[in-house]
């Protein structure tokens, strides 16, 4: 919700390029988020979380853009990237705590293709 009000201000220009992937990072973010916590299986949890945690990197990656071109002001790159910080925290959390069962030998990922 605090991202699509932000992007609600960008200028037309990014509101609709670089806005938009940010609005649909942010929902398969979300989805994912939904999909992991909804899965039995510990492998394909690590799986999926190693996908949200990609789609995290690439939408602080926006963030960053945006405030080095001063779209964004510092203190809303703040509010938001620390926000964005507390999910990567835990999502790291979370794929380091079902890996250490993956190299104990309990966990078989799916293929990547």
């Amino acid at each position: 919700i605090v991202l699509n009000k932000l992007v609600v201000k960008f200028p037309k220009n990014f509101k609709y390029s670089m806005g938009q992937k940010m609005i649909d990072l942010n929902m398969e973010i979300l989805k994912l988020i939904y999909k992991i916590n909804n899965l039995s299986s510990p492998a394909l949890r690590v799986f999926n979380l190693s996908k949200m945690l990609s789609k995290i990197s690439e939408l602080e990656l926006y963030l960053r853009v945006l405030k080095d071109l001063n779209v964004i002001s510092i203190k809303e790159y703040s509010m938001v990237a620390l926000m964005v910080a507390k999910v990567a925290k835990q999502a790291q959390s979370w794929h380091d705590k079902l890996n250490i069962k993956k190299k104990e030998g309990e966990l078989h990922l799916p293929e990547s293709g």
